[in-house]
């Protein structure tokens, strides 16, 4: 691959760790992702990398690691909203254990334990809603409908 394609490669991946949905880490809600596990196809805290790669999950750095098309591609059809809707499709705040938005280790253990190796609120047939990555499509789409 040449250097302008992998440039051009990490200019999305920073693009899309840059996005409000991925701009704080999927299970502690920390502001800054430094870090995205594949395999749930969101984006982490330098922590919770490090806890997901004691449940032998794979972890790549969004910004040090370089990403082929089909990774790229695979980013941009997830994320951390998409996971949530997977992930959490059971989930009620209310009711179920609480995120360890106060960065406590064993908590967000528990949690990545729960929620992605026991996948105690995963729903494999939840809506994903669409979304659009270009702001005008999205307004002529939503335009055309409403004519």
């Amino acid at each position: 691959m040449s250097a302008l394609a992998l440039k051009k490669l990490a200019r999305e991946v920073a693009d899309l760790r840059a996005s409000p949905d991925n701009k704080r880490c999927f299970n502690c809600e920390t502001l800054g992702t430094t870090y995205y596990v594949p395999q749930y196809s969101i984006f982490v805290c330098t922590q919770c990398s490090g806890i997901h790669m004691q449940f032998a999950h794979r972890v790549k750095s969004v910004t040090l690691a370089e990403y082929k098309a089909d990774e790229v591609e695979h980013m941009r059809q997830g994320g951390n909203q998409v996971a949530a809707y997977r992930y959490l499709a059971r989930y009620t705040p209310d009711k179920d254990m609480r995120k360890p938005v106060d960065r406590n280790p064993q908590r967000i253990r528990t949690w990545i334990q729960t929620v992605f190796m026991d996948k105690r609120y995963f729903s494999a047939d939840a809506p994903i809603p669409r979304r659009s990555t270009d702001g005008a499509a999205a307004a002529a789409a939503a335009a055309a409908a409403a004519a």
